[in-house]
């Protein structure tokens, strides 16, 4: 599968987005969160790193997230040829970024997080407060 081919695709509104195109692929093996210590191989970890990222997923999974995962720019998170869910726990934010493509995750049954220590990028950690929205939220995202 010509996984890149993705960005060919994008919707009229979306003309552009390129996501983690040009970058590398990253394979997520390990349904495991951890909001402060990510483990290589996770989501958040992936989600973490700098760079552009395509970020695929090995086998099929449930994810469990401990707090919001804050998606920054230049990402792909693509779950073709997985059954990838996201459930029972926090959600996925989209805050001041641009360039995000999210393909084929099932998010589902979603609570608001509580807050606490969190890695938001490959050298910051911080403290998050509680989350407000279920499922996931775009504030300040754009396409361009």
């Amino acid at each position: 599968m010509n996984r890149k081919k993705l960005t060919y695709y994008t919707p009229r509104f979306a003309r552009g987005t390129t996501g983690g195109k040009g970058g590398e692929f990253y394979a997520v093996i390990d349904p495991i969160d951890n909001a402060a210590d990510p483990k290589p191989r996770t989501l958040r970890h992936a989600i973490t790193q700098t760079g552009p990222p395509w970020i695929t997923f090995k086998t099929s999974m449930t994810i469990k997230l401990e707090q919001e995962l804050i998606v920054t720019s230049d990402k792909t998170i693509d779950a073709r040829g997985a059954n990838v869910e996201i459930c029972n726990g926090a959600g996925i934010t989209i805050q001041f970024a641009k360039n995000v493509i999210i393909y084929g995750l099932q998010i589902h049954q979603i609570f608001p997080a509580k807050g606490g220590k969190i890695k938001d990028g490959e050298n910051y950690h911080g403290l998050r407060g509680a989350s407000d929205r279920d499922g996931v939220s775009f504030f300040g995202a754009t396409n361009t």
